[in-house]
């Protein structure tokens, strides 16, 4: 896995021919849950796709989810950066650091999104939606980003 900058990956969604053809996955790690969301054809929307009950062994877990998904042009990992005291920086810095060290996805690009800025991802109400909320806002993001430059 290689890590690019958020608008990097936007652009790599962009590229893909025919537009949507390859997609992103989201994902987010909760207190309780695992969630994975998916870009649409065209890379506008983010959709839930399935939630999983945290267990302790995570990269496993999310390795055979993102095995299990059409070939992505990337991942979206949400990440509380400015959430100093969150419980769930490390355990998000080892799942990154899992599943680059095990080699499954060469060439697969990731990056990571703040979602400690999304009200609604810090919501534990809506903890099980949390990489749909993450993704969607890293659409609308690059979808901003475009229009201006």
């Amino acid at each position: 896995m290689k890590f690019v900058g958020p608008l990097n990956l936007f652009q790599e969604l962009m590229k893909t021919k025919p537009l949507g053809a390859d997609h992103l996955i989201g994902i987010g790690l909760g207190l309780k849950y695992v969630t994975f969301a998916v870009t649409d054809p065209y890379g506008k929307v983010a959709h839930r796709l399935n939630v999983m009950v945290r267990e302790k062994n995570i990269s496993a877990i999310v390795a055979n989810r993102i095995k299990e998904a059409k070939v992505p042009v990337g991942l979206v990992i949400g990440f509380p950066f400015t959430s100093s005291g969150s419980p769930l920086v490390l355990p998000t810095m080892y799942l990154i650091d899992e599943l680059r060290e095990s080699g499954k996805f060469e060439g697969l690009k990731y990056t990571v999104w703040d979602s400690a800025d999304i009200p609604k991802a810090l919501n534990p109400k809506y903890e099980d939606t949390v990489a749909a909320i993450v993704l969607q806002d890293f659409l609308d993001f690059g979808r901003q980003w475009k229009r201006v430059y």
